[in-house]
């Protein structure tokens, strides 16, 4: 004769069933239109005008050793005065100074999520809408900006997962993509063309 569940055991697995829906539908939730294509309308997050330079160097091991992962679609940026704008208007999802200093923007533009690693301070909080240009905060050592598919939310505080979900962009100053192997002690000079500070007949 078969054996039926418990009532009570019943009723605690739909609880949790139901309690961790929202998360599974997040996580699992089908591509949107755009997903994983070439962002190719940011600014890199220097001010207007600035002599920078990019890198993109990372290892598989996510250690900074050899050898290199060639997946990866993030970039590191070092601009002067260690400040760092928006490439792009969105909605900040958060920031925090664990995990190496970071600010997630969601840009619904795009279906995509900024995110900056590497920050020092702050001059923005969670629900504020920031435009192209605004002011973000400054940086330690470098700005890592990654663009991860889907929303903020998602991409849980840049976790390991979420590095799988880099898409590429093709920085305006680039116009390219840049390739995923270039040395900080070779990185890429450029003069910004962020909006940040750039003259009226500029922007």
């Amino acid at each position: 004769m078969m054996r039926t569940m418990p009532k009570r055991c019943l009723l605690i697995l739909t609880a949790i069933l139901v309690a961790a829906l929202p998360a599974l539908l997040h996580r699992t939730a089908p591509a949107a239109a755009n997903q994983g294509e070439t962002i190719t309308d940011y600014y890199s997050p220097c001010k207007y005008g600035t002599h920078a330079e990019a890198f993109t160097w990372h290892g598989v091991n996510q250690d900074g050793l050899p050898p290199v992962d060639l997946e990866r679609r993030s970039t590191d940026f070092l601009c002067e005065d260690d400040e760092v704008y928006a490439p792009y208007g969105g909605e900040v999802y958060g920031t925090t100074a664990r995990y190496g200093g970071l600010i997630l923007i969601d840009d619904l533009d795009h279906n995509a999520c900024m995110i900056f690693l590497g920050m020092l301070t702050f001059e923005v909080e969670a629900g504020q809408v920031v435009e192209q240009g605004d002011l973000l905060g400054e940086y330690n050592y470098h700005v890592h900006i990654a663009v991860t598919d889907s929303t903020c939310y998602a991409a849980n505080w840049y976790d390991r997962a979420a590095r799988e979900l880099e898409r590429p962009v093709a920085w305006i100053e680039f116009g390219e993509v840049l390739p995923s192997d270039i040395l900080e002690t070779d990185a890429w000079p450029f003069v910004s063309q962020n909006p940040a500070g750039a003259p009226a007949e500029a922007e």
